[in-house]
């Protein structure tokens, strides 16, 4: 299992490499400007990431635990509804 898995995540890396991370970054910086949110279009505005690599990176980014979704509003940059997506707050332990 072990072998499998980290098979898998060479596999993404290699098909991503630093392009990839350099998404993943810039989207989490954008959602670091607003703790309400932004949608998936306002943060391609915003990122100048066309919106097919947004929506990749944000489902994965959502499914790995770092971002959250909340709720539903109309984009400022289409004015159609969207998913609002934010960071996921890391709980400390003390």
């Amino acid at each position: 299992m072990y072998k499998q898995t980290s098979r898998e995540a060479f596999e993404k890396y290699k098909r991503g490499g630093h392009a990839m991370q350099r998404d993943y970054e810039r989207i989490v910086r954008c959602l670091a400007l607003n703790p309400k949110g932004f949608t998936r279009n306002e943060i391609a505005a915003i990122t100048a990431i066309p919106i097919n690599r947004i929506t990749a990176r944000v489902n994965e980014l959502i499914e790995d635990g770092h971002l959250k979704t909340q709720g539903q509003r109309a984009s400022q940059t289409t004015g159609h509804m969207g998913e609002v997506v934010k960071l996921e707050l890391l709980k400390t332990h003390k």
